[in-house]
This record gives C-alpha cells, structure tokens and sequence, in this order.
C-alpha cells in the first residue's frame, strides 16, 4: 500500500512531495515516524507549530490556511521569531538556510520539524506510517464526525446573535411601551383636567346668564312700572286722590339714578362674554386632549401587538437554538464512538501512533465547544494520550464514562463527575493584594456562601497552608442537568462571585453550567475578558463580565426590575451594598491575607454597620424595592448567606433580615439549586477571636 493516500501511485514519497503535502498531513507523518523516538513527549508542541502555521498562512497571498503547506521568506520569518526567540535576526538567517532543504526560498511544517528534531532527510522520507487502510477508517470516522461541528456552531452562533437582537428590540419595545402607558396615563389626566375646567366654565356661564336675565327683568318691570303710573296719573277717570298719588310715586321714579342697575347690567354681559370666549377655548382644548388621548392608546396597542409579535420571534429563535443544541446529542455520540474505534487501535501498539494522536487531540479540541453537559474530556486537564506496549490491554480511556453502545442500542449518557470534595489552598496574601483584592472581580474567586438549614453541605477542612501558598486547582465540575445549556459560567471551583449569578439564573429558570477554571488558565483567557477579570457570563451569543453588570443584564432580560427611576436607583443601590458588604467580608477571611485582628474588627464593627443598613431599608417589607421580588434580593440574600456561615448566628439579633433570608431560600427554584449537588462547596466559618 503507498506510504500516502494523497499519492495513491508512489511507492517511496520524495521531499518534494511530502512538502506538498497539507500541514497536518506534515505534522502526522512527522509523528507516525519518530513516535518511538522520543517524539512522543513534544507531540503538543507539533500541534501548537502547526496552528502557528495555519494561522500565519491565513495571511499569505493568496491565503490557504489549513489546505497550505509552505510559508513564504516574509511568514517563514515571523514563524521563527516566535518560535525561536532565543535565536538573533542573523542566527534565524542562517536557521532558514538550514531548514530550507528544497532550496525553493519556502518553508514546509516537514522541514522546520525535521530542522527542530534534527532528523535526516532520508529519515523522514523513510518513515514508516502504519497501517494505512484501518488509519483512514479511524480518520473517517473522525471526519464525520468533525464535519458536523462547524455547521452546528455557525448555524447556533446566527441563531443566538439573532436571538440577542431580537432581545435588544423587545427590550427596547417593552421600555417604549412604558413610558407609553405612562404618557396614556398623563394625557388621560390632563384629558379629565381639561372636562372639569370646561365643566366649570359652563357653570360659570350659566350663572353669570342668570344674573344678566335678572338685571334686564328687573329694567323691564321698572320701565312698565313708570307706564303704568304714567297712564293713571293721566286717567281723567280717575279720582284727584288717586292720580296724585301716581303722579307723586312717577316723580320719585323719575327722580332715582339708573347708572348702578345699567353698569350691573354692562358688567355681567361683559363678564358673561369673556366666559363663552372662555368656554370656546375650553371646548377646543379638550377635543384635541381627547384625540391626543386616542392616539396614545392606539401608540400604547401598537406597541403591544410589537411585544407580543417579538415575544413570539423571540420563543422561535429560542426553540431554534434549543433544537441546534440537541443536534449536539448526535455529534456528541459520533465523537464518542470515533474515540472508541482510536482506543482499539491504540491497544494494538501498532505503528501510526501519531495519527492516533492527532486524531484524539482533534477530538479533544472539539469537544471543548460542546455545552458542557455534552462533553466528554476533562477539559480541567491537559489533553492525555497513552499508547500501551505492543501485547498490553490499552489504559483506561479519557472519556468520561461513555461506553460504546451494542448493535441496535442507544449510547450510553455519559457518567456525571462527582460532587468536589472541598477547595483547594487559597493564594496568599500578596497575590491577593497583587491583584486588588478589595475591587477586582476576580480577586476573591473561593469566597464561600452558605445554604439554608434544609440543604446544609458540609465544608471540606482547608488545607494546611504552606509557606508559598500554590496556584489553586480547578475542583471537578458538579454534576450537570442533560439538558441544552442556554448560559455557561466561567468562574474559579468556589461559590464567590459567581454564586449571586448561579441563584440568579437558577430562579429565572435558564439552563445553565459551570466551566470552572484555575488562575493559570485565567492568564489565557484574560483577552477574551472586557475587564481581564471572572465572572464571565455566556448568554445570547455575548461574553459578559463584571457581576453586577451581569446581574442587571439578566434582570432587564427577564424583567425582574422596578420601572420607576426611584425604584431603580434603589435597585442599584442594593446590589452595590450588597457587592460592599462581600469585600469588606473578603478583606478578613485567612486564605486572603485576613488577621484575627481584622476579624475581631469585622465581627465588632464593620458587620453590624452592614446588618444596620440592610435592616433599615427592608424595614418589615417581603423584599427590598416596592415590597416586589427583585434580582436585587437575589443579590443581598447571597451577601447575607455568605456571612451566615463565615460568622454563624450574625443574623439572629436581626429578625426581619434572617426570615428574609429564608424567604428568598425558601422560593422553589432557588431551593431546588440550593439542595443540589451543583452547588459548589463553602468556605470554613472565621475562627473565633480567641483563635
């Protein structure tokens, strides 16, 4: 069979060829040749190489990535000079003339390995590759399998920034449709205002017409009055008495004023005209505050056709995602079977352990961007490949309990890692203080909380401390549901800063994980951070960082705020108080360079004025903004629960915060999380002062 399939006619591969060759297929016959040379151990390194040269060639014109196979001077240059660093810009010159074997001013992966491991040419020509027809079918059942994952990730990645869109503009509608209302409710209000203050004018108006009626009657009864005097006074029917006694009362009328009764009578015509100009006006103000009134109703309906339409788009987008997630299920069991098919060949101990090899760290990579409930390495360690001795039975394979499936049958689910033990020893002081401990995120990554009476979990005893505290370890990950992840948190093996985030997305029912990591693979990810510092939050296709940032994404997604700007502002304040009281904890607590001289001050002072607050503000409230569950109380409830534990009992002089404690303990989602095997262990009580 030829060494090659990609030179199915040659018996014996020259340079030229192996040069053509892609850069993987560079790096696995490299591997397959010298993998009982000792090769073995730097198999990681040739992986690292060969991504290096991927991603320079992703820069070369034109651009060829994983199909290229040579780097040009320019890219040859920039290879050496991170890989090299120790060599000078003189000494990497003459290096480039050393690895350059086909003279063709290039350099192939084959040639810079053959250069680095100082191999002959005719050696690496010569190298044998194994078996090369049971190699291609492990390759093709890693093929297969890998071949799903990039369409699943693009179509889910499309799906989760159309779904965070989408998000935005519900946001963005639920607000509007708020001060919507709002204005409904103002306009509604000034509406029936304006109806009174009308209403009031008519009144008005038909006063002032009565009195006007009133002044003209009385006019007209005291001119009929004088025309009638006048006519008896000149009746000659009349007796003398009788006309006199009309000609004297016709005098005395004659002879009073009529200026008071006729300026009466002009003030209130004028005044009963400024009220129906008034009343015009009136009128026209509140037609238009009833059309205005019509307007935001049918902006305020608008609006809520929008909501329900999006809410709708939204659910689609979810069910979406959902269903690209299941189709993660498939791939996962295809990987898990290709594993299986490389154990068998691995325990042969034949030849071609180095394709072995790259196929499993392929495996390996990809199963790292599956949810973390679908994953099937421990990802909390470094990639492990062993090979047995030609005869021995193959060592216990990596997976994390998955069992190939029989003719006919399902696939095993994979076993759940076990719950951790305890945490591991805490960094000392000066690296706490190094990284400002007091302020930064990530400063205080095993701070512990405490769960309710119900769901107590025993603390592991720390160990002793050495004199140069070492680097925590990431514990094992909890157990995790079998269900597709909507959300992955990436924080330290300790309750902490995350722990407020975990309660928050456990009672707004996401499903979400754990991805635990160490502070060395906290220098690795620190690009990837806004801030360089954990919690990270990944939801909606976003990376978010900061706690309280997170805290107040989630409560605006899923409404679990106040409107009001009063409210809010409290809303805020609460999780900041909250965020005070978990620094000031963390300042005092041993593993991070506290004394028992500042936990005597924590204790006398500092705790109680934290207590006093909180106690203030809930008064004897069910919650702490407008006596509605909030993210907020969330938030305060794992401040609170968190020193119940460090300093038990700290609630008892405090009755409405320690039933406020058990109330939000109490809620079922919440308990559900608190009883869970999830939950990651908590820290020891502070010892006591005497200690």
């Amino acid at each position: 069979m030829p060494p090659h399939t990609l030179f199915p006619g040659v018996a014996n591969i020259d340079l030229k060829q192996l040069c053509s060759l892609p850069y993987k297929e560079q790096a696995i016959w490299f591997l397959n040749g010298f993998w009982n040379d000792g090769i073995e151990g730097s198999s990681e390194d040739v992986w690292s190489w060969y991504k290096h040269a991927v991603s320079l060639d992703k820069r070369q014109q034109p651009p060829r990535g994983e199909a290229g196979c040579e780097l040009d001077q320019f890219f040859s240059a920039l290879f050496l000079e991170d890989q090299e660093e120790a060599l000078t810009a003189v000494e990497r010159k003459a290096a480039m003339q050393e690895i350059d074997v086909d003279n063709n001013g290039k350099m192939a992966l084959i040639e810079y390995l053959t250069y680095k491991f100082k191999k002959e040419v005719a050696s690496v020509l010569k190298a044998p590759q194994g078996a090369a027809g049971e190699l291609i079918t492990a390759q093709a059942e890693v093929d297969e399998a890998l071949a799903m994952l990039p369409e699943i990730e693009a179509k889910l990645e499309q799906s989760k920034a159309a779904r965070a869109a989408q998000l935005a503009a519900l946001m963005q509608t639920k607000q509007a449709k708020v001060e919507s209302a709002d204005a409904l409710q103002k306009q509604t209000e000034a509406e029936a205002d304006l109806k009174l203050a009308l209403k009031m004018v008519e009144l008005a108006k038909g006063e002032l017409e009565a009195a006007v009626a009133e002044l003209h009657a009385q006019e007209a009864a005291l001119e009929k009055q004088k025309t009638d005097l006048e006519a008896k006074k000149e009746d000659p029917s009349g007796g003398a008495v009788s006309r006199g006694k009309a000609a004297s009362i016709l005098s005395s009328l004659l002879d009073e004023d009529p200026l008071p009764l006729r300026k009466a009578k002009i003030s209130q015509e004028a005044a009963l005209r400024r009220v129906e100009r008034e009343q015009k006006t009136s009128m026209l103000k509140t037609i238009e505050a009833a059309a205005q009134t019509e307007r935001c109703k049918a902006k305020l309906q608008e609006l809520h056709e929008k909501e329900a339409e999006l809410e709708q788009s939204k659910a689609n987008l979810d069910q979406a995602i959902k269903d690209l997630e299941a189709s993660y299920a498939e791939l996962s069991t295809r990987m898990a079977e290709a594993q299986t098919v490389i154990a068998e060949l691995k325990g042969r101990g034949t030849s071609g352990m180095g394709a072995l090899w790259w196929m499993e760290r392929s495996l390996f990579e990809a199963d790292e961007c599956l949810p973390q409930s679908r994953q099937k390495y421990d990802h909390g360690k470094p990639f492990q490949f062993t090979a047995p001795p030609p005869g021995q039975a193959p060592p216990p394979s990596p997976l994390m309990g998955y069992k190939r499936p029989a003719a006919g049958n399902k696939p095993a689910k994979p076993t759940k890692p076990t719950k951790p033990a305890g945490l591991t020893v805490k960094p000392a002081k000066s690296r706490a203080s190094d990284s400002g401990a007091a302020g930064s995120d990530d400063a205080a990554p095993v701070a512990a909380t405490a769960p309710p009476p119900a769901a107590t979990e025993a603390a592991a005893a720390p160990a002793p401390a050495p004199a140069t505290a070492p680097e925590p370890v990431a514990a094992a990950a909890p157990a995790e549901p079998d269900v597709p992840i909507d959300a992955t948190l990436v924080y330290f093996p300790g309750r902490g800063r995350g722990e407020q985030i975990r309660l928050a997305l456990s009672e707004l029912g996401v499903s979400w994980a754990h991805k635990l990591i160490t502070f060395p693979q906290l220098a690795a990810l620190k690009p990837e951070l806004a801030f360089g510092s954990l919690p990270m939050l990944e939801i909606d296709g976003l990376k978010l960082v900061q706690g309280n940032a997170i805290m107040r994404y989630l409560a605006r997604s899923f409404n679990s705020h106040p409107n009001s700007a009063a409210s809010l502002w409290k809303f805020d304040a609460l999780l900041d108080a909250a965020e005070d009281l978990r620094v000031a904890t963390y300042r005092v607590i041993p593993a991070f360079g506290g004394t028992p001289e500042d936990g005597v001050k924590y204790r006398a002072e500092t705790l109680p004025r934290h207590l006093k607050q909180f106690n203030a503000l809930l008064k004897s409230n069910e919650f702490f903004v407008d006596n509605t569950f909030s993210v907020a109380d969330i938030s305060v409830f794992d401040a609170l629960d968190s020193i119940n534990v460090l300093v038990p009992g700290c609630l008892a002089d405090y009755p409405n915060l320690e039933q406020f404690w058990g109330r939000i303990a109490g809620r079922k989602r919440i308990a559900e999380y608190l009883e869970s095997s999830r939950r990651l262990p908590a820290m020891e009580p502070l010892p006591d002062a005497e200690a």
